[in-house]
């Protein structure tokens, strides 16, 4: 459990930090609620917003080394960060550390442990609090990133069929033209480097478009509707 103060460091940080966070999830959400959305666009989306979050992931553990956030994967936090990162000797919890929008903060501290005695008939709580610095609250943020990954995949595999993933490939014209974009013109001729052409092979519009054809021909609603055709 996290007691936070109003001017908390840890508050600012994890408020900036949690919202770049969940800002891609988020979007996702929100664009998955238009009336007008085809459904394999969940598939494209869902995999862009799962690398997102890797490259999210992976620059929290760089703010661990020592380095600053990245402006466009965690804005917020980039903004705020240098003056939100202050450190000192001392526990303190009257020494600012740092400022949030021109507002000075003080240290940040976590509930640890609570005890509850009853003496004299009257309840009493003690709790036992830590300090709570600038890494740490990166740390958990890289885990809320890692969990978050782990929460999405679950629910994209239990919700998507396997229909859906096949006519994403098929019929998103997005994920088409990034295909294309991979042959490039060279003295009138294309040119594709091996792993492009292996990938293009395995997973380019034509082949797709032969899996797909092959899949929706075993469907029963299809043959009933040749059926009626004849």
């Amino acid at each position: 459990m996290i007691f936070f103060k109003v001017r908390g460091q840890n508050y600012a940080i994890d408020l900036c930090g949690t919202l770049d966070v969940l800002r891609p999830v988020i979007l996702l959400m929100l664009r998955t609620q238009a009336v007008n959305l085809p459904p394999w666009k969940v598939v494209t989306w869902f995999i862009k917003v799962m690398e997102i979050l890797k490259k999210i992931e992976a620059n929290l553990k760089d703010i661990q080394s020592g380095s600053k956030p990245c402006k466009e994967l965690l804005p917020k936090l980039f903004e705020h960060w240098e003056e939100l990162n202050v450190t000192k000797d001392d526990d303190d919890d009257t020494t600012e550390r740092g400022t949030f929008q021109g507002v000075p903060v003080l240290l940040g501290w976590t509930v640890v442990n609570e005890v509850t005695e009853i003496q004299n008939g009257k309840k009493s709580i003690t709790y036992t609090w830590n300090a709570r610095t600038p890494y740490d609250c990166i740390a958990d943020l890289l885990t809320l990133s890692q969990e978050l990954q782990v929460a999405l995949e679950t629910r994209f595999k239990k919700i998507v069929p396997s229909s859906v993933k096949k006519l994403g490939k098929v019929f998103d014209l997005e994920q088409a033209m990034e295909q294309l974009c991979r042959f490039k013109v060279e003295n009138g001729k294309l040119m594709i480097s091996r792993e492009d052409r292996i990938e293009w092979e395995a997973n380019g519009p034509v082949n797709l478009v032969n899996s797909t054809d092959t899949y929706l021909c075993c469907l029963t609603f299809k043959h009933s509707l040749m059926k009626i055709v004849i």
